[in-house]
């Protein structure tokens, strides 16, 4: 099969209706090098924090949550940067320089079926989940998963579902930027974890999370599954 044939059936396929055949190729790069920034820079300054205001405070460095039993600690070290630095940033560079709305990165609430479907079903889910932990672990525990795993799940959806899924959009058709986006959040934000959960539990999460969320027009219910989904694991 001749070369070009090969190239014009690859985008057929995989792009976006919208984009010009032509463009695709270049802007391929382009799009590739900027989600890996919006990937590694949120996380490269996260890392950086933990390492270094520890330090600061004379106090002991501690990457594993899990680690941590003050619920204060937990907050100020873990949760607030993690929202700050893998949600409010990436939503600052959309609004700031691709001059995106926050209907756009599914930050406003849908107003479709499907939205109230799903926020039913997933708040349903994360109340099951939450009464099943509230009586299975101590108090101060609970209000540390509760209140850290809401704020994995806020800036995980935002970066994930929100921009990443907004920029691999631009590329290719809604699908196969379901497919990749899931391929992201199952085995690049989960890379140090096993890999068979990540193919056989986190990726067909994000498969379903990518799906809400383009169905619905927003992060909200992906954010309550999960987080329902943390409490549960």
């Amino acid at each position: 099969m001749p070369y070009t044939t090969i190239k014009e059936k690859i985008k057929k396929t995989l792009i976006n209706p919208t984009l010009s055949p032509n463009k695709f190729w270049d802007l391929l790069i382009m799009q590739t090098v900027k989600i890996s920034a919006l990937i590694i820079i949120p996380l490269t300054l996260l890392i950086v924090f933990l390492l270094v205001t520890p330090m600061c405070l004379n106090r002991q460095i501690i990457l594993d949550v899990n680690k941590v039993t003050s619920l204060k600690d937990v907050i100020f070290f873990f949760s607030i940067p993690t929202v700050f630095f893998l949600g409010v940033l990436p939503v600052l560079y959309e609004k700031v320089y691709e001059k995106k709305s926050f209907y756009d990165i599914g930050l406003m609430y849908g107003r479709n079926r499907v939205y109230i479907l799903w926020m039913l079903v997933s708040f349903a889910i994360l109340l099951a989940s939450t009464l099943t932990l509230y009586h299975s672990v101590e108090y101060t525990l609970f209000f540390i998963l509760f209140l850290h795993n809401f704020a994995v799940a806020l800036s995980e959806e935002t970066l994930v579902r929100g921009v990443i899924l907004i920029e691999l959009k631009k590329i290719f058709n809604v699908y196969v930027s379901v497919i990749i986006d899931a391929i992201i959040f199952a085995f690049v934000f989960h890379a140090n974890a096993d890999m068979k959960i990540n193919l056989f539990i986190r990726f067909p999460l994000g498969l379903i999370l990518a799906l809400i969320a383009t169905r619905a027009k927003s992060i909200h219910p992906c954010v309550l599954l999960h987080w329902a989904y943390n409490i549960m694991i």
